[in-house]
């Protein structure tokens, strides 16, 4: 039951990653109306971020013991948190508009740093218990 959270947060990231090769098929017909270059450059980002939200899955569901207890684990999970705080703050920057479709993509968006935060919490409080007492009159 340890490694649920880690589990939940490759999942999450497995579905960004499918989400953004959703959009490839999604904004084909809009992104036609766009000059080449960035019709491109937009297909490009969206493989490209993709493949990177695949990795972080992968790593998140092969290496779970790891995400919380190792220096390189709990980088990647900093770094994870950090993307999707900044992520949603771009979506209300951004956004000119703002109705129940946006605020559920923002919702969407925070619930990705609030999984991978809680990676983080739960490992400080695990480490404050696993921690060894203190030798007597020391």
């Amino acid at each position: 039951m340890r490694l649920f959270g880690e589990k939940v947060c490759g999942t999450y990231n497995l579905a960004a990653g499918l989400l953004h090769l959703f959009f490839l098929l999604l904004w084909r017909e809009h992104l036609r109306r766009l000059p080449m270059d960035i019709g491109e450059l937009i297909d490009i980002f969206n493989i490209q971020i993709a493949i990177l939200f695949f990795l972080v899955a992968y790593l998140y569901w092969a290496h779970s013991g790891s995400m919380r207890t190792t220096p390189f684990g709990r980088a990647v999970t900093w770094g994870m948190t950090i993307f999707w705080v900044a992520r949603a703050l771009e979506e209300v920057l951004f956004n000119r508009a703002w109705g129940a479709e946006e605020a559920a993509w923002f919702s969407a968006l925070l619930l990705g740093a609030v999984l991978h935060a809680s990676l983080l919490r739960s490992r400080a409080r695990t480490t404050l218990a696993e921690a060894p007492a203190a030798p007597p009159g020391g």
